[in-house]
């Protein structure tokens, strides 16, 4: 841009998606070793599904419409969680649903219906899940998409997109203002980037204007770039789990 480049940090991990930006690395090892009969059982063993030959592609990507299927079906059929509900069947549950986050809005895969089942590896601790960095593995892995997506055959993008398209709004505009307008703005106990939602509108959506939001960006004057968004004043109003990583 005009401006001259800029980039997403951890910071805007973590101020916008309240995702730990400060922990343990992932690390995956021997998961390609890993059959997909071994996946079956693992998923039976830490979800409670077990899922068919159909549902897994390749030795560990899960069609994920199998995953919502079957979510579906145990809503259908009344298998709900509540309070008498054994401990150990809340903790499969929570899981599934983690598994369905990670894997489908995090770190998607680029084809979009299936996840990665690797990402199970990392929820069998349920109290670990919040020491792990999985905001610094989500920005490298987006970085890592966006890479290979400029390459002149690349047809596809993946990675998590909403980060971008959230941070790339609070460049180009006034955070304060936008905060100001949203009727979630009083609320403290959400992220950053919930308080600057709105209702879609067909005539300002992105792929219905998207000449005029190139010739926007192509526009900007160094004065209209917000280089730094998060002002004291806004992060004072975040949750706690929103501010944890502000000394790294």
């Amino acid at each position: 841009m005009r401006t001259d480049e800029c980039t997403i940090t951890l910071q805007d991990v973590e101020v916008l998606y309240g995702i730990p930006v400060d922990g343990h690395p992932l690390v995956q090892r021997n998961v390609k070793n890993i059959t997909k009969s071994r996946w079956q059982e693992l998923m039976y063993d830490l979800t409670g599904w077990l899922p068919g030959e159909e549902a897994i592609i390749g030795n560990s990507l899960l069609v994920i419409t199998q995953l919502s299927n079957h979510l579906e079906t145990l809503i259908a059929n009344n298998d709900i969680i509540d309070e008498h509900t054994d401990e150990v069947e809340v903790q499969k549950r929570v899981r599934l649903y983690l598994l369905w986050l990670i894997g489908g809005n995090i770190f998607p895969a680029n084809t979009g219906s299936k996840l990665g089942l690797h990402f199970l590896l990392d929820i069998i601790d349920l109290d670990a899940i919040g020491g792990k960095s999985w905001g610094a593995a989500a920005l490298s892995y987006l970085y890592n998409c966006l890479c290979r997506a400029s390459m002149v055959n690349s047809r596809d993008v993946c990675g998590f997109i909403a980060l971008l398209q959230v941070r790339l709004d609070l460049g180009a505009n006034n955070p304060n203002a936008a905060i100001t307008s949203s009727p979630k703005s009083k609320e403290r106990d959400i992220v950053f980037a919930q308080k600057w939602t709105r209702r879609g509108v067909r005539e300002s959506e992105a792929r219905a204007v998207l000449v005029v939001c190139r010739d926007v960006l192509d526009n900007l004057t160094d004065d209209q770039f917000v280089w730094e968004p998060y002002t004291e004043a806004i992060n004072d109003g975040l949750p706690e789990w929103c501010r944890r990583g502000q000394d790294i």
